[in-house]
């Protein structure tokens, strides 16, 4: 057990982690997880619900197994998160890059090998950290598709087992 003294130091140290104090930082931490919205679960979008439910009908048809009808949702609802991530990704890398402007001045690129330059080297940093915290995202994604496609694996697998043992039974 803590002692007296342990258990007041923990009590004035939780006092002083509350979170932001000020107007300014409460409305900036409340916007936190509003600037991708790679938080958001797939079912909360009606679009990325319906993309998820055509995938998951399609792996059922695959293998004309639709009493694995929610492993495969949870496969799908993996696979559409991981592909948002990567969208994302995408975009941000295409903004690293601007168009350059011509030589007299003018914003219309001269030809296709300038159409695109470098961003400013500030810019372009400010989007690699952000890559960076996509990576994070892009990962969790990878490691739930994995786990999901090895549960669905193992489910179908076991009823394929049992239908083995019952047909053995049978002879």
């Amino acid at each position: 057990m803590a002692s007296t003294r342990k258990i007041l130091a923990n009590r004035r140290n939780a006092q002083l982690s509350t979170g932001p104090k000020t107007a300014a930082g409460r409305l900036r931490s409340s916007q936190n997880a509003r600037r991708h919205g790679l938080s958001v679960p797939v079912s909360a979008d009606p679009q990325l619900a319906q993309e998820a439910k055509a995938l998951a009908l399609e792996i059922i048809a695959e293998i004309t197994r639709p009493d694995l009808g929610s492993q495969a949702n949870i496969v799908s609802d993996a696979q559409v998160d991981l592909t948002r991530v990567r969208q994302q990704k995408h975009q941000m890398l295409l903004s690293i890059m601007r168009p350059a402007s011509k030589p007299d001045g003018g914003s219309q690129p001269t030809d296709a090998t300038t159409a695109i330059g470098p961003a400013p080297f500030d810019t372009a940093m400010g989007l690699i950290e952000g890559l960076a915290r996509l990576d994070r995202y892009e990962q969790r994604a990878r490691s739930r598709r994995k786990a999901a496609i090895r549960a669905f694996d193992d489910a179908h697998r076991e009823i394929f087992t049992s239908k083995l043992a019952k047909r053995s039974q049978k002879d």
